[in-house]
């Protein structure tokens, strides 16, 4: 999956809302709204969990390859003889900015697809409830 699937996956889920339920509309339309809701969030939710494990791979990979360079790549852009972790990765990323930039954009979508992940579990559990109401089950 490459990072634009990932960010499509993302901007689908990101869309998915709950539907308005029409108080005037039959109680069977208004059960499969919340049902047909219930199923897309499952799908979107499944496809963001498939992102996420992509992300996170990628992420593993680049960190792999960050953790890995050598130390006389980027020795001569320490700023001290003992340098703090910090210094030792702004030395690297003058380096290799191509593995620090791509680790910070897997971080960031790990995070939004935990959010969206998130956001529609919550969704789920408001449209669990509607449907109990409706149905009085």
């Amino acid at each position: 999956m490459t990072i634009e699937e990932i960010e499509q996956v993302l901007h689908a889920a990101a869309a998915v809302r709950f539907p308005r339920i029409d108080k005037d509309a039959g109680l069977t339309f208004q059960v499969e709204q919340v049902q047909d809701h219930l199923v897309e969030t499952a799908v979107q939710r499944g496809q963001l969990e498939e992102a996420r494990l992509f992300a996170y791979d990628a992420l593993y990979v680049l960190r792999d390859e960050w953790d890995e360079l050598p130390t006389e790549s980027y020795e001569e852009f320490l700023v001290s003889r003992r340098p703090t972790n910090v210094q030792v990765e702004m030395a690297k990323a003058v380096v290799r900015d191509d593995l620090h930039v791509g680790i910070k954009r897997a971080k960031r979508l790990i995070d939004r697809l935990t959010d969206q992940i998130k956001r529609l579990e919550l969704d789920d559990k408001a449209a669990s409830r509607a449907y109990t109401m409706l149905t009085g089950s």
